[in-house]
């Protein structure tokens, strides 16, 4: 068991393990003292699902993601322009055969194919819905004017021609 933790470099005192558990040898209320014994830290659950933990240092409490320590701890640092990435969807998991430094479109996909990623009228801005993009392509087929149809549906006259050429709300055929 004790191989599957690795201490964490940027903070003296804390360790993670293969499957995203987090321990500490800094005793509670005592500043500044190290005990023998490692306890787990409970995770903080964050919005999206994500879960983090508060680690000490110099006296400044910082918060890290825990898949983030798990992978910087047991495969490396960040390569630059790659980011976390679950294979299964699910941020809560952060067991290491889960996790994986990734591009944010390979990101993106995997959201697609676990079905969590925001479409269409799912999105937290949209205005639209899904009848009113079929609808806008329609007339628009039919020669109507983008800026009556942004003016009659709510939106910008570029959304309209966005929808009309299939630019946004491509899933809507």
């Amino acid at each position: 068991m004790e191989d599957s933790f690795k201490l964490i470099d940027e903070f003296p005192g804390y360790r993670v393990s293969r499957e995203g558990e987090v321990q500490s040898r800094w005793t509670r209320g005592c500043r500044g003292r190290m005990s023998d014994t490692w306890r787990t830290l409970k995770p903080i659950l964050l919005c999206w699902g994500y879960l983090a933990v508060n680690l000490h240092k110099d006296q400044t409490k910082n918060r890290r993601l825990i898949h983030h320590l798990v992978l910087e701890a047991f495969v490396g640092p960040r390569p630059p322009g790659l980011i976390c990435c679950h294979w299964d969807g699910n941020p809560a998991n952060n067991r290491l055969e889960n996790l994986r430094w990734d591009t944010h479109k390979s990101n993106c996909d995997d959201m697609l194919r676990h079905g969590n990623r925001r479409m269409g009228e799912t999105g937290t801005r949209a205005k639209l819905k899904e009848v009113e993009v079929r609808e806008i392509r329609r007339l628009m087929d039919d020669g109507a004017s983008p800026h009556d149809l942004a003016a009659r549906f709510g939106v910008g006259g570029p959304s309209i021609k966005a929808i009309a050429c299939g630019r946004t709300w491509r899933h809507i055929l």
